[in-house]
C-alpha cells in the first residue's frame, strides 16, 4: 500500500510573510519565483536604505556646518527615491505572498484530490472484492 502523502503545510506563506519574500518560494521548491521576487524585493529595499542614507547625510553635513548662511540642501529627489523604492518593495512583498498563498491553494486541493481519489479507488475495490468472495 502507498504511503499517504502529508498534507501541505501553511510554513512557506509564514516565511513570505513574516521572514523575506522569495523564502516560501524556495520551501515550495519553486526556484524562479523564488529569485525574481527574493531579489526584486532586496533590491528595491537596497534603493530604500540608499537614499535614505543620502537624506542622512545631508542632514547630518548641513546640521553640523559652521556656516549659519549655507542652504539647506534640497533632498527633494531623494525622498522621491525612498517613496519609489519603498512603493516597489511592498509591491514586490504583496506579489509574492499572494504567489506564495496561491501555489499553497494550488497544493492542498492537489492533495485534497489525490485524498479524495484514493479513499473513493479503495472504497470501489472494497466492494468489487466483497461481491467477488461471495458469489
Amino acid at each position: 500500500m502507498p504511503e499517504e502523502a502529508t498534507k501541505p503545510g501553511r510554513h512557506p506563506i509564514m516565511l513570505s510573510a513574516l521572514v523575506m519574500p522569495g523564502l516560501g518560494q524556495l520551501a515550495q521548491r519553486r526556484w524562479a519565483a523564488a529569485a525574481f521576487y527574493g531579489s526584486g524585493f532586496l533590491a528595491a529595499f537596497l534603493l530604500v536604505l540608499f537614499f535614505a542614507g543620502h537624506i542622512l547625510v545631508a542632514y547630518y553635513s548641513f546640521g553640523l556646518a559652521l556656516n549659519t548662511q549655507a542652504e539647506p540642501p534640497r533632498m527633494t529627489r531623494d525622498m522621491a527615491g525612498v517613496a519609489i523604492s519603498f512603493g516597489v518593495a511592498v509591491i514586490f512583498y504583496l506579489a509574492g505572498l499572494i504567489d506564495t498563498w496561491g501555489a499553497c491553494r494550488k497544493s492542498v486541493s492537489r492533495w485534497f484530490d489525490a485524498r479524495s481519489q484514493r479513499a473513493s479507488a479503495g472504497i470501489n475495490g472494497t466492494s468489487s472484492e466483497g461481491s467477488s468472495q461471495g458469489g
